[in-house]
């Protein structure tokens, strides 16, 4: 439907079809792709950092184990929820 209302506004750009592409554009989809990047933004600035001196190489051969003890970095105090034994994906099922 939206590639039928936007190939009419092509072909008459002084119809009703091109103000209502235009109304749509206006008053829709730049407040909502606005909230979007606004949202991405604080995820960006709240993400968490990693250390100055850390190897990107260290931090891809984690293998998504996050909760292992040497992906918890020895300054930080470790989680309660983490423990030393890596757990297989069907043991989280049971």
């Amino acid at each position: 439907m939206a590639g039928g209302l936007l190939a009419r506004a092509d072909r008459d750009p002084a119809g009703p079809a091109a103000r209502s592409a235009l109304l749509a554009h206006r008053w829709l989809l730049v407040p909502l792709c606005s909230l979007l990047a606004a949202i991405a933004l604080f995820f960006a600035i709240t993400a968490p950092h990693t250390d100055p001196g850390t190897d990107i190489a260290s931090l891809l051969s984690q293998g998504g184990d996050y909760n292992s003890p040497s992906a918890i970095s020895s300054t930080s105090p470790a989680a309660p929820w983490a423990s030393s034994a890596p757990r297989s994906p069907s043991s989280l099922l049971a």
